[in-house]
């Protein structure tokens, strides 16, 4: 092993000792004025928030390790120490005249103030992708000291002219005059880019302003993004994105039975994604499933077959049927729809033939406004008994037509069952054809969700339901109120709660019907529930409530959600009425099942 020899180092240290002190007086050096590069003599490098001044100085006789200095400067000179926020507007000071004085004879500094841009940490928030106007105040005491974000980066990065996406920063200059206040070390007044004033010929000192880019907040650190700032570009990745129709069609067949309609069937092709432009031009575009679809329209075909009931129709939704150019949700949508009608009640048979046409405008997310007309030809024939004036004016065919504005508020959480939320609708309309009569409906429904399960099941729910209407007095029998039955005033018959004329029911022009239910589960999955309720209230054929005539039927019941027989559950509910009037048909029990497969 050989070894060094001991006077080595003592001899390279002689020799470059002259060179290794250069080496570290320069890091020495270096490490005090790292301060930021200014590339651009017209525009200085923007800095972010800090509990310092931001100070402009001249670069042409002030270097940047005199920063310390300059700052000392300031204070002597009455200036206070002012918290200051970034702005679009960034300026130096530069000097068109040569200088032979020392650099303790500098200018004193000018210190701005911002007023508008929020301090990172602070409670004042914009929205994403805002910009902020960043004006400046004239005067500096009347800024309060805000606290700053550690975490905010205290050094920029140098913007090069020749590689920044924003090359117009150089050129939006304005030259505007130093006035002789400022160069005393007293404040100056900034200009709003774009205004000049006269200049000076006594002074040389200039102020150029740049616009910088408007700062905004960043969308995934919520801090504010300085102007000028160029980010170093992040990994990216290609990606292929194949995006498939969900299935927005439905094929759908059941059968049902219940107490007010009796045994009946249903066949029922939906579609959510129609497009009636999409025409298929052969067999096979007819049959691939492609055609009338990706529309966003929506077709609805239905048949319920039945004994006593059968309704035959179709519904075409257009919801954007007449565009909101602004892209903010206020299209109008357009509902068409055509029926066939029979039905047997037990004095006469029904038939209807007609169809509707609305246009609806969403004026909120819960509020909508609608229009529409309808067309019916009605038939009224095989009566049980004659006689009864409101039954054999309206035999044979009658011409309806009417119009109605709709307004509604709905926000439960969804329209089938709901358990929170309430639904308001104020319907007006006037019919004319074979009969003229105006008629005006409020339906009022509230929803009290009173407890629940941590995971969301096991819902309580109140449910307080209010419906009022009156209708004027030529309307026809077939138009006029009805109660009783599973869904009006539960404890009596079908239409069983109405006023009666010579053993016909003929309806009233006015009602008044409200239900009190409170549901609740029996079982931990839910398939279970009990009700317990209230229905009150009457038909008249007049305005008025009489004693003798207002119902009054508590009562309790079961819903037995099956999922193999379809959404809707098997409602069974008892009720006895306590009020009722004399014409009025009992029935306790009353019951819907019904079987579904989709």
């Amino acid at each position: 092993m050989h070894k060094l020899p001991p006077d080595l180092f003592r001899d390279l240290f002689a020799k470059h000792a002259a060179m290794l002190m250069l080496v570290f007086l320069t890091f020495v050096a270096s490490l005090g004025c790292q301060t930021p590069r200014v590339n651009d003599s017209a525009i200085s490098n923007y800095a972010p928030p800090s509990n310092d001044r931001i100070v402009s100085q001249n670069p042409a006789t002030t270097a940047p390790a005199a920063l310390p200095a300059q700052a000392s400067k300031a204070t002597e000179h009455g200036e206070q120490n002012t918290v200051l926020t970034p702005s679009p507007v960034v300026a130096q000071v530069s000097d068109n005249t040569t200088r032979q004085d020392p650099p303790q004879a500098t200018h004193a500094p000018i210190v701005k103030t911002f007023t508008d841009l929020p301090t990172p940490g602070s409670n004042h928030h914009y929205r994403s992708g805002q910009p902020v106007s960043g004006q400046y105040l004239t005067d500096v005491n009347t800024v309060p000291n805000q606290t700053n974000s550690d975490d905010f980066r205290s050094v920029l990065p140098d913007i090069d002219p020749q590689t920044s996406t924003t090359p117009e920063l150089a050129n939006q200059t304005t030259p505007l005059p130093l006035s002789s206040t400022a160069a005393s070390g007293q404040q100056a007044s900034w200009m709003a880019p774009g205004q000049t004033r006269q200049p000076d010929p006594s002074n040389n000192t200039e102020i150029r302003l740049a616009q910088a880019t408007t700062p905004v907040v960043d969308e995934v650190t919520g801090q504010l993004d300085p102007p000028g700032v160029i980010e170093d570009p992040i990994n990216t990745v290609p990606l292929d994105v194949e995006l498939n129709d969900t299935t927005t069609g439905r094929f759908m067949f059941g059968i049902g039975v219940n107490s007010d309609a009796g045994l009946t069937g249903q066949i029922m092709v939906n579609e959510r994604n129609f497009n009636y432009r999409d025409i298929p031009l052969s067999l096979r575009d007819l049959t691939n499933g492609r055609d009338f679809r990706d529309g966003g329209q929506g077709l609805r075909i239905e048949a319920i077959p039945g004994n006593l009931l059968q309704r035959y129709m179709f519904m075409f939704t257009d919801p954007y049927f007449i565009p909101d150019p602004t892209m903010s949700g206020h299209d109008i949508s357009l509902n068409l729809s055509g029926f066939y009608y029979d039905r047997r009640y037990y004095d006469w048979y029904e038939q209807r033939l007609g169809g509707r046409a609305a246009l609806g405008y969403r004026i909120t997310d819960d509020l909508s406004l609608s229009l529409g007309l309808r067309a019916e030809k009605v038939t009224i024939h095989n009566p049980r008994v004659l006689g009864i004036s409101q039954l054999d004016e309206v035999l044979g065919d009658n011409e309806l037509y009417s119009g109605q504005l709709t307004l509604s508020h709905d926000t439960r959480d969804v329209p089938f069952l709901p358990t929170e939320g309430h639904f308001i609708e104020l319907a007006f309309s006037q019919a004319f054809g074979s009969f003229s009569y105006p008629r005006a409906e409020v339906d009022l429904r509230r929803h009290f969700l009173l407890k629940e399960r941590a995971d969301g099941s096991g819902r309580q729910t109140l449910s307080v339901i209010m419906q009022a209407g009156f209708s004027g007095s030529d309307t026809p029998i077939y138009e006029r109120f009805f109660a009783g039955g599973f869904s009006t005033i539960r404890g009596f018959d079908f239409r069983g709660a109405s006023p009666v004329n010579g053993n016909v029911v003929v309806g009233g022009d006015f009602k008044f019907i409200t239900s009190i239910e409170y549901m609740f589960p029996v079982t931990a999955d839910d398939m279970l529930k009990g009700v317990a309720f209230c229905d009150l209230g009457t038909v008249e054929e007049d305005i008025a409530m009489h004693s003798d005539s207002f119902r009054v039927s508590p009562g309790f019941g079961l819903r037995i959600a099956v999922p193999m027989l379809g959404p809707a559950p098997l409602a069974l509910d008892f009720a006895v009425p306590l009020n009722y009037a004399s014409t009025d048909q009992i029935q306790h029990f009353s019951f819907f099942l019904g079987l579904g497969r989709g």
